[in-house]
């Protein structure tokens, strides 16, 4: 029989059980019952285990209380919960506690600054480039040479203004204003009442009768 483990039996059930009941304490120890040593689940809630050699273990915290439940391994009596069976003692690692008063501290690496020093020193002189360049195209395009590169490049303005004042010439509305407003004498002169009587009823017409032949030709 595999010795009783209370920490291997607390990682199980953490590892493999994460709803924390009772029920699924059951469960464990009838699909892994290695890790119970031959021991009973007991308890109202079936929240204990009770060992061959008579020893409790407590495996549920807050089981019918308040509090959030979860597995816990101790022993209702205050024994030692975390020594077990000294054959399955955890044995000395090279794993041990950080003390942070030697932890070394990086050295410090400015890897951005290098890249925008470079960065700017490339742009050295942009200044002056930008104002020479500036300073050259006042120079050359001022007065008569403007004009001359826009109408090269627009075609002449003037051109283009006469197009426009044709087309706004074309679409005034005056004439068709003034044309309306001289229908108003001539719907005023024809504005009276209807006083004519209706034209008297139709005589009837008789049914000469009978239904025309599709043979017959009109």
């Amino acid at each position: 029989m595999t010795p009783f483990n209370p920490t291997a039996l607390l990682v199980m059930l953490l590892t493999f059980y994460p709803i924390v009941s009772g029920g699924e304490l059951l469960r464990a120890r009838r699909e892994r019952p290695e890790y119970f040593a031959g021991g009973e689940i007991i308890g109202r809630h079936f929240d204990a285990l009770r060992l061959p050699d008579g020893v409790v273990w407590d495996l549920i915290f807050a089981v019918d209380g308040p509090g959030v439940p979860h597995w816990q391994a101790i022993q209702p009596g205050g024994g030692d919960g975390g020594a077990g069976d000294p054959a399955f003692a955890l044995a000395p690692g090279p794993l041990v506690p950080i003390d942070l008063t030697t932890w070394p501290t990086p050295a410090r690496a400015d890897v951005f600054v290098p890249l925008v020093a470079d960065a700017i020193a490339a742009l050295g002189g942009s200044d002056a480039v930008l104002d020479r360049a500036l300073l050259e195209g006042i120079g050359v395009l001022t007065g008569g040479d403007l004009d001359a590169v826009v109408n090269a490049e627009l075609g002449g303005s003037d051109g283009i203004l006469a197009g426009s004042h044709w087309i706004l010439d074309g679409a005034d509305p005056s004439d068709e204003i003034a044309a309306t407003l001289g229908l108003d004498p001539r719907i005023d002169a024809n504005d009276a009442d209807y006083d004519e009587p209706p034209p008297p009823d139709m005589p009837d017409v008789p049914d000469p009768g009978g239904t025309p032949s599709p043979d017959t030709p009109f």
